[in-house]
């Protein structure tokens, strides 16, 4: 079976597609899948993650753009201001429709869909994956990642304490309007937090960044207390093979291509550590 048809069984498999999907850039879109040919037929998958995450390089960064409607979850997403998240996400989803003749928008909220909402369905606030360690586990599960954080030269055990949401309701829309969804959020926050888990210290970062694969996906590990990260981004390789951040940066307001991995970190004093995980078709 081919990888193509591979993907589109699992989307079906997954569930229906959630009803009055929503994008907000689809002269974006369009020109993002038609300007640039050549990383579109990448066979290696994380390469084409990489070259589809340079191809938002200069989008404005724009936060909190998922908390559209407290009352109702949908599938919306912009490509006209991305945070952290959602340009890792439009990186993914842009790659794995990027081989189809003609990609549509509708094939690309699909592919926003599985990788944001637990087991690809949207259920309701608490279906999305807000935590990123919940968001890559669940991936890992279904085949669309693979966490290779345990393999990596001085990878240590991690207990999390998640908190943060259910301790925070003011902070999201969703919880302040629905205070019946926390008993169940933090029964999530329990579970997620009881998986074992492994980081790689931030001292042990400058080592192991050699072994790092373009289109890795790395989440910062945080001091912040009932966080597990405070920001994910992607690995990009240089012409001098240096791996280097590529992220929506609240600090310089746009998608850039930062310096290296390790020297980002090193300004970060919450900054702990790394979670990564690598991108993969569909089986």
């Amino acid at each position: 079976m081919n990888r193509i048809l591979s993907l589109g069984l699992l989307l079906i498999s997954a569930g229906a597609f959630a009803q009055n999907p929503t994008l907000v850039g689809e002269s974006k879109f369009s020109n993002l899948l038609s300007a640039s040919s050549d990383w579109r037929t990448e066979a290696d998958f994380g390469r084409r993650v990489e070259q589809a995450g340079r191809a938002l390089i200069g989008t404005p960064y724009v936060g909190w753009t998922l908390e559209r409607d407290p009352k109702r979850e949908f599938v919306f997403h912009t490509l006209e201001g991305l945070d952290c998240v959602t340009f890792v996400e439009s990186a993914m989803a842009m790659a794995r429709i990027a081989p189809n003749p003609r990609p549509t928008p509708n094939a690309f909220l699909r592919a926003i869909q599985q990788i944001r909402y637990r087991d690809g369905r949207v259920e309701g606030y608490l279906s999305r994956l807000h935590y990123t360690s919940d968001w890559m586990d669940d991936q890992v599960k279904r085949g669309l990642l693979q966490d290779v954080t345990a393999s990596l030269p001085g990878a240590m055990p991690l207990q999390l304490n998640l908190g943060f949401m259910s301790s925070n309701p003011n902070l999201y829309p969703a919880l302040r309007e629905n205070p019946s969804l926390l008993p169940r959020l933090r029964e999530l926050e329990k579970e997620i937090s009881g998986r074992p888990r492994s980081f790689v210290p931030a001292p042990g970062v400058a080592a192991i960044e050699s072994l790092l694969q373009p289109g890795d996906v790395v989440g910062f590990t945080t001091s912040v207390a009932g966080l597990d990260t405070s920001h994910v981004g992607l690995i990009a390789v240089d012409r001098n093979k240096t791996r280097r951040l590529l992220h929506a940066s609240s600090d310089k307001k746009a998608v850039v291509l930062d310096v290296r991995l390790s020297e980002y970190m090193a300004g970060k004093s919450k900054m702990t550590g790394l979670f990564v995980v690598r991108p993969l078709l569909a089986r």
